[in-house]
């Protein structure tokens, strides 16, 4: 029998004692930007899974019900700010490129 594998559950960034201990830990700009990565691509992970259970709703209900549009609407949206993490995600990139070594 295989031990249950034990997986580390993110920080509950939505505790104000978290997201300021979070930031304390970065010693210089360029630590902080890493983080800013971090919790820039854990928010794309969720959004694109988001998208994809939206898209299997959508795909799964006829386009005559009344909740069709609205899920398509917040597919469109979900996917409008997964474009902009993604363009924040390339300046931050970017800004790091920038600091020299």
């Amino acid at each position: 029998m295989n031990p249950v594998l034990k997986i580390d559950q993110p920080p509950d960034f939505s505790k104000p004692d978290i997201q300021q201990a979070y930031v304390l830990e970065a010693h210089n700009r360029v630590s902080l930007l890493h983080k800013e990565i971090d919790i820039n691509r854990a928010e794309q992970g969720l959004l694109v899974e988001r998208i994809r259970e939206m898209n299997h709703l959508i795909n799964n209900i006829p386009e005559s019900d009344p909740d069709y549009i609205v899920l398509l609407t917040q597919t469109q949206m979900d996917q409008i700010e997964l474009d902009e993490l993604k363009q924040r995600e390339k300046a931050i990139g970017e800004k790091l490129n920038s600091i020299p070594q």
